[in-house]
């Protein structure tokens, strides 16, 4: 049986139930499935988010764009001030002794977080398309490449 026949055969068969089986009055059928009614129904609905819902909440790039600025300045002077404390607590120890492995060991993995978190922080302005994904991306190798630097040196 072709296709469009087939789907007449079924409309035909539900209306014909629906007359005789359920004693619906054929006029009453028809003003039921007929495109006006349909069309009413579709010109009342009202969908659930609007233009302007999405423009005035939490996807509102500006917004986002500002709380990561916050946090990217945020986390970067954090990192610079726990690098600094490191450098400081660890200075006066003399070369290939513990305290000196200790720092160099402290400097790495300081070195390995920050690099996640630049990393993280271009992703994140990528997401809302914002030209500071790169920036980001940039000090991330260079974080990234400073880590692997020390890694791989005889030093530790």
């Amino acid at each position: 049986m072709p296709q469009a026949r087939r789907k007449y055969w079924g409309a035909k068969s539900i209306t014909n139930l629906l007359i005789k089986h359920l004693h619906v009055p054929k006029k009453a059928l028809h003003a039921i499935i007929s495109k006006e009614t349909f069309l009413a129904k579709r010109s009342t609905y009202k969908p659930l988010v609007t233009e302007l819902d999405v423009a005035n909440s939490i996807f509102n790039t500006h917004l986002i764009s500002f709380f990561l600025l916050v946090l990217g300045i945020s986390g970067t002077i954090t990192l610079v001030v726990v690098t600094g404390l490191v450098i400081r607590r660890y200075n006066d120890s003399p070369i290939q002794s513990f305290n000196w492995r200790l720092r160099n060991w402290r400097l790495k993995q300081l070195s390995a977080i920050a690099c996640l978190f630049f990393l993280a922080m271009a992703a994140s302005y990528w997401v809302i398309q914002d030209a500071l994904g790169w920036i980001y991306l940039l000090v991330a190798f260079k974080t990234g490449m400073w880590w692997l630097r020390r890694a791989t040196s005889r030093e530790i």
